[in-house]
């Protein structure tokens, strides 16, 4: 039975496979050349289709660069890529193994026979580096045949890397070959630099290659978006920049490039009376499912001044709103250490006790950019403001903190802010541990969350009862 080979695969001696190709008629004539590139890839009749597709893959890049290579005799024509591949394909034509003397204990030896191997003496590879030196560098032919020298000479782990393959490297070391939002905004980020640099071999030039590279991104970016964005796209360049310094020992010491000078977005606190406006809606207006998820996640925001991220990552163990002084615990995987912390819950509770895990369900089935959108959707509607965003919510936590003058120190605690003076410790916030000392910091960081949401409690109410200190604890848990 006769079996179909994909086009360019032939069989030699009966089993193995090989590819075979014609040399463009215009590269044979004028170069005098073998008229077909041939390449045994290594299989035989047995291997998968799989195995076959792959080598294939590879067989057409060797003959693109065979080709490449016999229309040019000038070194730059070829990329650094393109020149360690043509190394590659040397050895192979000469049988030759990567590290084959990299073993070898004299290494005068060792470079006498890869000399040998490459150039049919064992002299000439001395001669390059004072060729190179008075050139200014070799011409094509030599400089492939010393890239092959080298790979014979150089042990697996000390072998050239390029800018491509460290990126493959960094995306694996950090988990961001899946398609979830951060790890796709931050591939998006490091490879649109990549591309900049190119997929050249690194070597001394490369710091200022990179130096150059970030400021035209800066340049082009500077187009597009903000300069608080750009500030954002920098720390994950310079952050995979960092690990490759560390990883490879890299002797770069880059800083980042300047910015121009930008106002920040005004974010505008909801006043008293908006967030008694807010409130009344929230007790009066939500009756769809999705408005109650909408009036649950705002109502967290603005006793915790949380991101929605933030409500998005809590564990079940992080989620506290039985005990008897009701609370969140922000201890996963957040920016800062600043930012873990615990959260009392004096407003609602009996509203977010019922909503929270749909709400929570919620932020984890939908992207980043649809929750804000809700959530401003929502906040117009409940004050009638069309510049309230979700943001605004923790700005008006500050602000309550100042309208009923809490100690700035006691709101840090909460808000996450630096400067707070109500020690949370690790193992309370990894534990929930139930001691005295825990019960009565729970109970100290709640007295200071009643004191910032003061005008918003009812006074007729025992303020330290949290399941009905506010109107609304009750209001639409069974709409």
């Amino acid at each position: 039975m006769s079996i179909k080979l994909p086009k360019y695969v032939t069989l030699k001696n009966g089993k193995n496979l090989q590819y075979q190709r014609k040399v463009p008629k215009r590269l044979h004539e004028a170069t005098g050349c073998n008229p077909v590139y041939q390449k045994a890839l290594g299989l035989t009749l047995s291997a998968s289709e799989t195995q076959i597709h792959n080598a294939l893959g590879k067989a057409h890049e060797s003959y693109d660069l065979h080709c490449k290579m016999l229309g040019n005799s000038d070194r730059s024509a070829l990329e650094d890529t393109e020149l360690d591949l043509a190394a590659a394909e040397l050895l192979r034509t000469i049988r030759k193994n990567p590290g084959q003397y990299a073993w070898l204990k004299n290494r005068s030896e060792a470079i006498d026979q890869a000399s040998a191997d490459i150039f049919g003496n064992d002299e000439d590879i001395y001669h390059l580096g004072t060729q190179e030196e008075y050139y200014g560098e070799l011409p094509l032919d030599d400089e492939i045949k010393r890239r092959a020298a080298e790979k014979l000479l150089q042990h697996a782990s000390k072998k050239p890397k390029t800018i491509g393959s460290v990126y493959n490297s960094y995306i694996k070391a950090k988990a961001l070959e899946g398609d979830d939002r951060n790890s796709s905004r931050v591939k998006k980020r490091v490879s649109r630099l990549v591309a900049l640099l190119g997929d050249s071999i690194i070597n001394d030039s490369t710091g200022d290659l990179l130096h150059a590279a970030l400021r035209q991104y800066r340049d082009e970016r500077l187009t597009e978006v903000t300069v608080s964005s750009i500030k954002r796209e920098m720390n994950d360049l310079m952050g995979f920049i960092k690990w490759c310094r560390e990883e490879y020992g890299f002797n770069w010491h880059i800083n980042k490039p300047s910015l121009p000078a930008h106002k920040a977005k005004s974010r505008h606190p909801l006043n008293k009376a908006e967030q008694m406006q807010f409130i009344a809606y929230c007790c009066n207006n939500v009756e769809t499912q999705k408005d109650k998820i909408a009036a649950c996640i705002a109502l967290i925001e603005l006793q915790g001044g949380l991101m929605q991220s933030e409500i998005q990552r809590m564990t079940p163990d992080h989620v506290q709103l039985e005990k008897e002084i009701p609370y969140l615990l922000i201890a996963g995987d957040t920016k800062t250490n600043q930012r873990k912390r615990l959260v009392p819950i004096v407003l609602g509770v009996d509203f977010i006790k019922a909503n929270f895990w749909e709400a929570h369900s919620y932020l984890n089935s939908v992207t980043e950019s649809a929750v804000s959108s809700m959530l401003k959707k929502f906040l117009q509607r409940a004050t009638g403001k069309p510049s309230f965003t979700a943001h605004c919510l923790r700005h008006t936590l500050r602000f309550n903190t100042d309208l009923n003058h809490v100690p700035y120190s006691e709101a840090a605690s909460i808000g996450g802010w630096s400067g707070g003076s109500i020690s949370v410790s690790e193992h309370m916030l990894r534990y929930g541990a139930e001691g005295i000392e825990y019960a009565e910091r729970v109970a100290v960081i709640q007295q200071t969350s009643l004191r910032i949401h003061r005008h918003l409690l009812s006074p007729e109410l025992d303020r330290h009862n949290t399941s009905n200190v506010i109107d609304i604890s009750m209001a639409n848990t069974n709409a």
